[in-house]
């Protein structure tokens, strides 16, 4: 059986061209589910949104200290 699927990131230029043998992780109950096995298609995703997550984490507890301090001068 052959299945044909487009990967979920592109890229100028490809990093593939069409025919090329590349190693696909895929879901055997399910093979219409296939993803290149890359870091990129894999992980890609998954690091800018925890690093965006991450980045809001940082300016939150910055902000909140900034406030805490000001709360503090303002009582004294």
């Amino acid at each position: 059986m052959t299945i044909e699927f487009s990967p979920g990131n592109g890229s100028n230029p490809p990093m593939y061209k069409v025919g090329d043998h590349v190693p696909v992780v895929y879901n055997s109950n399910d093979p219409n589910y296939a993803v290149i096995n890359s870091f990129i298609e894999i992980w890609l995703g998954p690091v800018i949104y925890a690093g965006l997550g991450l980045l809001l984490l940082i300016s939150f507890g910055f902000q909140w200290r900034v406030n805490s301090k000001k709360q503090d001068a303002l009582s004294i």
